[in-house]
């Protein structure tokens, strides 16, 4: 969300992965400890038609936080999808 908005980043950064991607590693995660977020989306997280695939889609992005009880949170999602051309 930092990327799209004017909210600092988070303590740890966050990475999305699509289910299918993560269900094919074969690497072992620690649940607990870590200096990464993970998220698994049950979609591609990236699109790729996309010249910079480093971040997820605003409207992906505004779909997982939709529900983000921080108040500065949704006032950066209601600024972040009134922006967006449809």
């Amino acid at each position: 969300m930092a990327n799209y908005s004017h909210l600092n980043p988070e303590q740890y950064e966050t990475f999305a992965i699509w289910e299918k991607d993560f269900a094919d590693l074969s690497i072992q995660f620690n649940e607990i400890e870590g200096v990464y977020k993970i998220e698994i989306w049950k979609y591609p997280t990236l699109i790729p038609c996309q010249t910079d695939n480093k971040y997820v889609d605003k409207l992906s992005l505004y779909l997982s936080l939709k529900s983000e009880p921080d108040a500065r949170v949704e006032k950066e999602l209601e600024i972040l999808i009134e922006n967006m051309q449809w």
